[in-house]
């Protein structure tokens, strides 16, 4: 027969002996009472229901048997090391057991969690300050975060080293629903783990400081961004862009941006990812939303710097319209409004059959150097084209803006079959040989779809009347010149 050992406990005598037995919230009551003194950070957790049987292993390796109907409690002091607690149903005794944290309950993520204590406030849309072994808790979403180790590689100042380093932190994450531990990098690429979505709420590490300086020991600060309210899968129409200085009175500025002829979409997904669907580049990154104060922040853009989209570069985009340091942002009426440095920017819901769909057509190559483009949208149609004159040597360029009718979008769309348009076969090179290559593309619902030098595939002949149409635009603007 194994042989139980018997602890040196604690008994607590909080309630007087009563006839009734004690409930669920007067238990949690005396494990309050018990705790509030505790200094250091803690989680208490509550197994709901009243235990008849348990045995358990102390910290010390004695084993305990318990066999009398109480109320059961875990406390989490996150330093590898916990404690069990045993409010006797019938008197409202206590019994303490210190375990260690392979004792933890494999099931803890769906017990109730009564109190957390000693935590710095987690606040959801601003930077939380920890140092390790700390721990930042909100009430709120049921959230404890712990840092864990922190290792700095960085080059420190006052040396020369041929690579500048990383730093790299330990979070241990704790939710209502479960726990968590990850760990992020100081680097920058996209490659590099810096933040984390889980249970819909994004984490992103801004910084370690101070930066290692040689020679000298410091205390390293941690800074995480947490931010809540993921937009729901959507895609916005920028329709309008506003002076902020005008709005608010200061200046009577006129942004030229965006020219009436050429919105463009931002495509919020469902995993925090953002992207801009332009035909020349899609550019992609993240978006945190920052809570009840409504601001949003964008990373991780890399956008293209040599083509370009109509009459605007896309990296202008996101310089002129200062994305990265937007503040606010709010969805009222089918209209999201984010009000970054310098503007407000105004973007409507796209209608994802219509506003979302981008036709775009390009053709380039022979000894004239020609390079010539066609944008199509349910609102507008662009079209450019430059050629060098052989005579004269002289380059010729023109284009053009103008409002996409109703009867040819009609066209369009009507022949228009993604399905098929998806299984035409890449062509061989003309321009190679001194002829012309042209592409044409199409952007739906944020994803890009391209064929090259297609004409001879049996599937681009199903499709002659949309291509017949492209080229009968392109051929009308052209002739316009």
């Amino acid at each position: 027969m194994k042989k139980i050992l018997l602890l040196t406990a604690v008994l607590f005598a909080c309630l007087s002996a009563q006839a009734n037995l004690i409930t669920q919230t007067e238990a949690d009551y005396i494990v309050w009472e018990r705790l509030i003194q505790e200094t250091q950070p803690y989680i208490v957790y509550a197994k709901d229901g009243v235990q008849s049987k348990m045995t358990i292993t102390s910290a010390n390796g004695e084993v305990l048997e318990v066999n009398y109907k109480f109320w059961l409690y875990y406390i989490d002091y996150f330093n590898n090391a916990g404690q069990y607690i045993f409010v006797k149903e019938s008197n409202g005794k206590l019994l303490e057991v210190n375990v260690t944290s392979d004792a933890t309950p494999g099931d803890l993520n769906v017990w109730r969690i009564v109190k957390t204590m000693n935590c710095k406030e987690l606040k959801i849309g601003e930077i939380t300050e920890l140092k390790w072994g700390e721990i930042a808790c909100n009430t709120q979403y049921g959230l404890s975060l712990r840092v864990g180790e922190i290792v700095d590689w960085r080059c420190p100042i006052g040396l020369e080293c041929f690579w500048e380093g990383y730093a790299s932190v330990e979070f241990y994450l704790t939710t209502e629903k479960g726990q968590y531990d990850f760990i992020f990098d100081t680097h920058r690429l996209p490659i590099i783990k810096n933040d984390t979505v889980i249970e819909e709420i994004r984490y992103r590490l801004i910084d370690v400081s101070p930066y290692p300086v040689e020679g000298e020991e410091q205390e390293k600060t941690v800074k995480i961004l947490v931010g809540s309210q993921k937009i729901p899968d959507s895609q916005w129409k920028l329709v309008r862009v506003e002076s902020l200085s005008r709005i608010l009175g200061e200046t009577n500025e006129v942004t030229n941006y965006p020219q009436d002829s050429e919105p463009y979409i931002i495509h919020f997904k469902e995993d925090f990812t953002v992207a801009f669907p332009l035909y020349c580049n899609i550019s992609q990154g993240t978006y945190l939303t920052a809570g009840n104060d409504g601001s949003i922040s964008f990373d991780g853009f890399f956008p293209c710097t040599e083509m370009y989209c109509g009459e605007l570069y896309d990296w202008e985009m996101l310089v002129v319209y200062n994305l990265l340091q937007s503040k606010k942002y709010a969805i009222k009426d089918n209209t999201l409004i984010i009000d970054c440095e310098e503007h407000r920017l105004y973007f409507k819901l796209c209608d994802k059959d219509n506003d979302s769909l981008i036709f775009n057509f390009h053709r380039w190559g022979s000894w004239i150097g020609l390079d010539e483009t066609l944008k199509i949208t349910a609102d507008s149609t662009h079209y450019s084209i430059s050629y060098r004159n052989l005579q004269t040597s002289e380059l010729i360029s023109y284009q053009i803006a103008i409002k996409t009718s109703d009867k040819q979008w009609n066209d369009l769309t009507n022949s228009f079959d993604l399905e098929t348009f998806t299984k035409i076969q890449n062509g061989a090179c003309s321009a190679c040989v001194d002829g012309f290559d042209e592409t044409f593309s199409v952007t739906k619902n944020g994803e890009v779809y391209s064929i090259y030098n297609g004409r001879k595939d049996e599937y681009y002949k199903q499709m002659q009347e949309f291509f017949d149409a492209i080229m009968e635009q392109a051929n009308i603007l052209k002739d316009g010149n």
